[in-house]
């Protein structure tokens, strides 16, 4: 836990934020090199002093854009694992099911069906 004193859902979108900048910080690194690659083979040299600018401009709007994304993402996915961790109904053995047919045969015979 990141702050043991906070409540455990303020935790998870404390680790959800955390968790999405650590992630662009690295992958910044792999969108550095892809745009000063494409520069590259683009203009035949590759000169620092031209890159850099377009690929720092790159980076720091990909840090904003897909830490943002990646939160409401993070967000989606945690509404889904509640939905998908409610308990669901337990499942009847077979002989449950069939002393509960027997029950339902035996009321319909005196007219009427116990529920």
């Amino acid at each position: 836990m990141l702050l043991t004193g906070e409540p455990k859902h303020m935790n998870r979108k404390i680790r959800s934020v955390v968790k999405g900048l650590s992630w662009r910080a690295f992958a910044a690194f792999d969108t550095a090199v892809a745009a000063s690659v494409v520069m590259f083979l683009r203009t035949g040299h590759f000169n620092l002093a031209t890159i850099l600018p377009m690929v720092g401009g790159i980076v720091g709007m990909e840090l904003v854009t897909k830490t943002f994304l990646f939160a409401v993402h993070e967000h989606i996915w945690e509404r889904d694992r509640k939905v998908a961790t409610e308990p669901a109904r337990p499942t009847p053995s077979w002989e449950e099911l069939a002393a509960q047919m027997r029950r339902e045969y035996a009321a319909s015979k005196q007219g009427w069906v116990a529920e």
